[in-house]
């Protein structure tokens, strides 16, 4: 059982899995081992348990040996038996009358002896003799499946009904049973099948062939007894798989895998007539004579490749047609997909279609199924419920949980990977890098220590998001996909898109709103029986930990209001809200300062003094005390719910009892509602953006901004000055003028980001208006973290700057993929000060409850974990991935699910493929990895793994050679002994200037040192006789190439191209001090070394600028915060190399303070590399993972800012017309209330960002940025 057994399914089969195309390539992932470092978005862990077994005698895991194989291709012996040539009765072993009888029994006697059967003795000991003269029993040894493997197989069955009663169980040879248990004649057969023939049983002697001493004057043969077979067979084949460890099997192609996967993991209490199907497919053919393809593994590769490379069913058809044609006659290919989709049926798992009431009443479902009437709301179940075709009003599609979760334990790597967060994650302290090292899953731990016992048991994540499905906003179509993420597996693989289980398909055009939890039905049933324990391969049970969502999304799901005086989640009952005009503000952070801090003494903020304290957290009781009070609310939107307006004195913060609270632990976890960091980052960007640039419709600085200035009586130099029939706008210092926003748009389109790591910005820059448009939420994280800060350098006030840094800073720390908990508490006390600032700064209008929920995510962290296990980016991604099944443009929902299914089934299979590509074994973007093999125990100069792109420009440039000959030598520490040997020859000799005459005599002797070595008969490896041959003289010369995972180019490749790969760090030494050099790439250098035909040993070398950091007026210069290199002057112009692998990819911004000549350097990390400690290292394949942001330390300052003067003397202010003013000072507050709409889609302007959004004008003021 899960619970029970410790050795994962994968350690009991025999048969070596293949590594993925190009995962062994150096540098293809690359992490750090440091002492300090430790193991590390998404939803909340869930907990699981184990249930007893009834087969605790023998694993349950142990479910499918695999047959050794030779590497000739057949499977040997393991012990060779020893037999000399048949001389005796073949029935009773006598060999007195062998000679005259022949091949006749000896004496009628002996017939007896053989066992009754079907035929007369005498005839079956006739028969068999003939048949063990001719039986051919090499097929043992063939690969399962293929057409003499098959063939074998029912000529073994033909003999065996020959032999045994058919109606009686026989003993199973396959590798699993081994003739220790017994079956039906058909379940035997599919057991050969499947787990192949025993490799040791070579006489049949269970099956009707006799059991015969044969003996000779040097070898006595014992013939195990019956009790011992078993044993004895299992020690045989314990050795095979010794033996087949060390074999290749690059043939083959893991069908036979995955059918023994798909038999073992079947339902045996309901039998398994799909898999009947399936074994009958995979005996046939594809066409007479192929020996290479049965029909199912062509079908099952075939629709993989179609669904990976999204071929539509009409190519599918017409594809299906011509293989049809090209292959022999009487071959088994289908016509058509149609035909095709019934494999699908038998290896998918299918959804179910609910029906649901008009207005979202009720599921027709268990005691509703057979009703015609909502018995709610009295509305009829179809469309035309006097139609002859019912057709219901509304479906939901349920992908049933516990069958997809079970399949996560039937393949080696899934079955593995979800213990590692327990197995291989190595703990280090004060370190995050997984949700594990959250306090939310400790804590779990600690509430239930069963469940943590065992490292299976999931913990599950739940997500979900509103789509449109149709590409387009024209529409307001939302459809809801509710998601499970497992969180156990490693940080590669738990994000990954391929792990994502949708369980549930909501349709649209409307959003389900606070009706969600009607649609949760049946998954919380699942939950819930999961939760005590389901059997399969193992044993196991689940919970969810906390889910994820946008925040505006999480009403939806988890009952509770997030509009109006109480939408933070946090803040609960005691918010920071207050009333503006035309909407509500949440600041006044001072709350969250130390009670004896200053600045709660000032009236800056909101014009009052700051004596509450923070708002406290309501505990576990309370909420449920709460919850209580709508624990009757009637769902639906059936006419009796009627909407009304709240005001703030009876405005409830929970307006339902969501089905979640049924699950047991839910009411214990720590962190139950995931905050979004994604799109509270770009609500932030966005607001800081416009009203910088003082984009109309967007900004914050609105005529209600300042009158709500007036309404606090602060900063009066910002309020509204009459003059005759209008009012004068006084302009704001943190709002840029004309030029500026001209300087700080041009600064935008110049940015050039390396490959992979953001999009072009150029492409949302409008330099007529002035405007930065369409940024899709990655944009915005790499805008607020990094590019505006720095364009913000020289065109606004050192105050502002610097509080606009500290806040990007901020968000860099937090969304590091390694967190640190003393960093984090750190955070916790710096985000308030930072909002202080802000506050002191922009307006009130400025501050929505997206800006305020940054003072909640360090907490939230500490509980979580990293904040990709949080964020919706790898969500997004899947529901674009969704919208791409859309083909039936009236029907969006069914061709999602239909796609749905498909997709996940050959993405299982997919799993066991190692001859086509897949998403599992595809090369990554900017893959690496030399052409040509070289041995692990080479040279590290020759181990660079640096893949070459484009075509080489040949040199024979003589004047460099010499130097970058000793480069290679001085960077190779294999060489470190004999450069000790020649200094210690030099100093011994009384040489003057060691260092020179070492660097430059220290190649010849070298040469001359390994020869004579060599000639003297002492054994040198060939890699270091090779590098003493020196390279050829012929360097090769590269404009790009990939080296650790990252593509670079050289300077003059990338002028005219919108990416920058030119930027290059290492480290080094400069007056015996280690520092970091920063430069550009000029040349990619190949030295090609002494070769054989297996290995060709190359170094590739990096010629660079490097950038003088010394330099008076020149140097570096550092603010605190970003860090400024000059240019225009370079330094070590006669050591520019480096070798591909010390080198360190960096992008360079201009600066915009300190002018032409001046680049700001940023340092980052690239998303698909991981520096991540296990107890084992792994190289996976990486899942969805943002940059790593490097920690910039600084002292955060609560000194109070000169800003005596908030609006700009050097340009005029702007003049509106009183009337417009005076209409906004009568305007009503409406917008204050909100009301109880269950239609609205609270996610719908957020998903616009994300995609063309329609150019309409917006709300001035709107509560929260779109």
């Amino acid at each position: 059982t899960l619970g029970r057994c410790s050795t994962s399914v994968a350690d009991f089969r025999r048969r070596r899995r293949r590594l993925p195309a190009g995962s062994s390539a150096p540098g293809h992932r690359r992490r750090r081992a440091s002492p300090s470092a430790s193991p590390p978005r998404a939803v909340a862990p869930s907990p699981v348990r184990p249930l007893p077994s009834s087969s605790d005698s023998l694993p349950t895991a142990a479910l499918n040996p695999r047959r050794p194989r030779h590497a000739s291709g057949k499977q040997p012996n393991a012990i060779a038996r020893l037999r000399p040539a048949a001389s005796g009765c073949f029935a009773c072993g006598d060999s007195t009358a062998a000679a005259a009888l022949g091949p006749e029994p000896c004496r009628q006697s002996c017939l007896p002896e053989i066992g009754a059967g079907g035929r007369t003795a005498k005839s079956r000991v006739a028969g068999g003799a003939l048949q063990r003269q001719h039986m051919d029993k090499s097929w043992i040894n063939d690969r399962q499946f293929s057409p003499a493997y098959i063939k074998g197989v029912k000529a073994f069955m033909r003999f065996v009904q020959e032999r045994c009663d058919v109606n009686s169980p026989i003993h199973c040879p396959c590798s699993e049973c081994n003739n220790r248990k017994q079956g039906p004649l058909a379940e035997v057969e599919d057991h050969i099948y499947i787990y192949g023939m025993s490799s040791t049983y070579t006489r049949w002697i269970y099956h009707g062939e006799p059991l015969i001493a044969e003996t000779n004057q040097d070898t006595e043969i014992q013939e195990p007894d019956h009790d011992m077979a078993p044993d004895h067979d299992m020690t045989l084949d314990g050795i095979a798989t010794l033996e087949y460890q060390d074999e290749d099997d690059d043939g083959d192609d893991g069908i036979p895998e995955l059918l023994g996967d798909l038999y073992t993991a079947r339902d045996k209490d309901n039998g398994h007539p799909k898999f009947d199907k399936i074994l009958e497919d995979s005996k046939c053919a594809l066409y007479p004579g192929c020996g290479k393809f049965t029909k199912f593994s062509f079908l099952v590769k075939l629709l993989h490749l179609k669904s990976y490379y999204r071929i539509t069913n009409t190519a599918f058809d017409a594809l299906l047609q011509l293989l049809s044609l090209a292959f022999p006659d009487n071959n088994a290919l289908p016509r058509s997909y149609n035909e095709v989709k019934y494999l699908l049926r038998e290896l998918g798992l299918g959804y179910e279609s609910i029906h649901v009431c008009k207005n979202n009443c009720v599921l027709y479902r268990k005691k509703y199924a057979k009703l015609e009437h909502c018995p709610v709301c009295k509305e009829s179940r179809w469309k035309d419920p006097k139609g002859g075709k019912r057709v219901p009003r509304k479906v939901i599609r349920y992908f049933p949980l516990k069958p997809r979760l079970q399949r996560l334990f039937m393949s080696r790597e899934t079955a593995e990977n979800t213990q590692w967060h327990k197995l291989k994650r190595k703990v280090v302290e004060n370190e995050m890098r997984h949700p594990s090292d959250g306090e939310a899953w400790k804590d779990f731990d600690r509430e239930y220590e069963w469940f943590a016992q065992d490292a299976r048991n999931l913990r599950l994540g739940l997500a979900t998001d509103g789509f449109n499905p149709f590409g387009h906003m024209s529409s307001s179509y939302s459809m809801w996909p509710v998601f499970i993420i497992p969180y156990n597996l490693p940080p590669w693989e738990c994000m990954d898109q391929s792990n994502f289980i949708m369980t549930l398909l909501i349709p649209g055009p409307k959003s389900p709103g606070k009706d969600f939890d009607i649609f949760l039905q049946p998954l919380i049933e699942d939950l819930l029986e999961l939760w005590k324990g389901i059997r399969t391969y193992d044993a196991f049970t689940k919970n969810i930990l906390h889910y994820m969502l946008q925040f505006f999304a999480l009403a939806t799901l988890s009952g509770r209001s997030t509009k109006g005086y109480f939408a933070c989640v946090h803040c609960d009952e005691d918010p920071l809200s207050q009333a503006l005009r035309n909407k509500i503000g949440y600041f006044g952070h001072c709350r969250y300062l130390p009670m004896n801090h200053h600045w709660r003494r000032s009236k800056l903020f909101n014009g009052k003094y700051e004596k509450r304290g923070k708002p406290r957290e309501f505990s576990t009781a309370e909420l449920l005390e709460k919850l209580e009070e709508v624990k009757d609310i009637r769902p639906g939107k059936h006419p009796l719910n009627r909407k009304r307006k709240r005001t703030n004195k009876d405005e409830p913060t929970w307006h339902l009892r969501v089905s979640l609270w049924d699950l047991p632990y839910w009411s214990q976890l720590k962190l139950r509602h995931n905050l979004d960091v994604m799109h509270i980052e770009k609500n932030i960007c966005e607001n800081l953006l416009w009203t910088f640039l003082r984009v109309e419709g967007k900004t914050k600085d609105t005529i209600n901004a300042r009158l709500d200035l007036e309404d606090l009586g602060i900063r009066k130099e910002l309020h509204l000055v009459q003059n005759g029939d209008a009012y004068d706008r006084p302009h704001a210092c943190y709002t840029m003028t004309n030029d500026q926003r001209d300087e700080f748009c041009k600064f935008l389109r110049t940015v050039k980001f390396p490959d992979g790591y953001a999009a072009n910005l150029a492409r949302c820059v409008d330099m007529d208006g002035h405007k930065v448009q369409h940024l899709k939420t990655h944009d915005c994280h790499i805008l607020l973290q990094r590019i505006l800060p720095v364009a913000l350098r020289g065109l606004i006030r050192e105050d502002i700057y610097k509080a606009i840094c500290e806040l990007g800073n901020f968000f860099k720390q937090l969304c590091s993929k390694t967190l640190k908990r003393d960093v984090l508490h750190g955070l916790k006390d710096e985000i308030p000060i930072i909002l202080c600032k802000l506050e002191k700064i922009y307006p009130p209008a400025f501050f929505d409850v997206m800006v305020h929920l940054a003072v909640h995510l360090p907490d939230e962290a500490l509980f979580r974990g990293p904040v990709q296990y949080g964020w919706m980016y790898p969500v997004e991604r899947r529901l674009y991935t969704l919208k791409r099944y859309v083909r039936n443009r009236s029907r969006p929902e069914g061709s999602i699910a239909e796609a749905y299914i498909v997709d996940e089934c050959l993405t299982f299979c997919s799993r066991y493929f190692g001859d086509v590509e897949t998403r599992f074994n595809r090369k990554g973007r900017p893959n690496s990895g030399l052409d040509s093999a070289i041995p692990e125990d080479d040279l590290s100069v020759f181990t660079h793994g640096v893949k070459l792109l484009g075509t080489a420009k040949v040199s024979y440039n003589e004047v460099g050679f010499d130097k970058l000959v000793w480069y290679v030598l001085n960077n190779c520490p294999e060489v470190d002994q004999y450069k000790t040997l020649f200094r210690e020859k030099l100093e011994h000799e009384n040489a003057s200037d060691v260092d020179q005459r070492l660097e430059k005599g220290f190649a010849k002797w070298f040469k001359e040192h390994i020869a004579k070595l060599h000639c003297h008969g002492v054994l040198i490896k060939d890699d270091i006789y090779a590098l003493s041959c020196g390279p050829d003289k012929r360097i090769e010369i590269y404009s790009s190439c990939i080296a650790n995972g990252v593509r670079y180019r050289t300077v003059s490749h990338e002028k005219y191209r919108t990416t920058q790969n030119s930027g290059v760090m290492t480290e080094g030494t400069h007056k015996n001090e280690y520092i970091d050099f920063y430069g550009v790439l000029n040349e990619i250098i190949v030295l090609q070394y002494p070769s054989n035909k297996q290995f060709t040993r190359s170094v590739v070398l990096f010629r660079c600028d490097w950038y003088d950091l010394e330099g008076k007026k020149t140097g570096t210069k550092d603010d605190g915060y970003f860090r400024s290199i000059n240019v225009e002057r370079c330094w070590y112009k006669n050591d520019p190399y480096i070798l591909a692998t010390q080198s360190t990819q960096v992008f360079y911004l201009h600066d915009t303070k300190l002018g032409k000549g001046w680049k700001v350097v940023q340092k980052f990390e690239h998303r698909h590399l991981y520096d991540v400690t296990e107890t084992e290292e792994h190289t996976s394949d990486v899942a969805y993972q943002d940059d790593i942001c490097s920690s910039i330390e600084y002292i955060l300052s609560d000194i109070d800012p000169c800003l005596e003067h908030l609006h700009r003397v050097d340009e005029d202010a702007c003049r509106i017309d009183a009337a417009i003013v005076d209409k906004a000072r009568g305007s009503t507050e409406d917008a204050l209330h909100d009301t109880d709409s269950e239609d609205e889609d609270d996610t719908l302007q957020q998903y616009y960002s994300d995609n063309d959004r329609p150019q309409s004008p917006m709300n001035n003021d709107d509560t929260h940025s779109p």
